[in-house]
């Protein structure tokens, strides 16, 4: 073989299998356009979320050293915390009045109190539209018998539950002194 033709023998046996494979891209004028009705609409859920932050941290902290935001549960509810509760052994709390809805509860995320304890709820159908009572419960009392006490920033309970879209309420923790003798 003559050595001239070596690198036209080597371009076919390179390229030419390339050329086989390729295929014609299609034009998007020629494509058909999308049909949205096939499309399932987004469901953006309605959630309540926001902060827990402490209103004096250093008191907080002498007095019950670093909180861990897994301390805290935030729960949505109709019925006001404050009403008698009924309490059958073996079965859950109840309130004096009926709830239309049930109760949502759920547990803050972060590290802890001073860098401040976050949360987010989604508001069940059954709530929306109607008052509610959102409150944090938690799970801290020192040897003295005091209490951590949280309290509304800006807003105040009951409030009325977001039919949609997403609401900001934030809670600010505070110290209540017990003297135990």
């Amino acid at each position: 073989m003559n050595l001239r033709f070596l690198p036209l023998v080597l371009a076919l046996t390179t390229v030419a299998p390339l050329a086989v494979h390729a295929q014609r891209m299609p034009n998007p004028q020629e494509m058909p356009a999308p049909d949205f009705q096939k499309i399932p609409p987004i469901k953006m859920g309605t959630t309540i979320s926001g902060t827990i932050t402490a209103k004096d941290l250093a008191y907080v902290t002498k007095k019950f050293g670093q909180v861990k935001c897994s301390q805290f549960q935030v729960t949505l509810q109709e019925s006001n915390p404050s009403n008698v509760i009924v309490q059958v052994p073996g079965e859950p709390q109840k309130s004096k009045f009926p709830d239309s809805y049930a109760p949502v509860t759920v547990q803050a995320t972060g590290n802890h109190l001073g860098l401040g304890c976050n949360y987010s709820l989604t508001v069940p159908d059954k709530a929306k539209g109607k008052q509610g009572y959102l409150v944090v419960l938690k799970g801290v009392e020192n040897k003295q018998g005091d209490l951590l006490v949280t309290s509304p920033q800006g807003w105040q309970n009951p409030m009325p539950v977001p039919t949609s879209g997403s609401v900001g309420r934030n809670f600010v923790v505070g110290v209540s002194e017990f003297d135990i003798k």
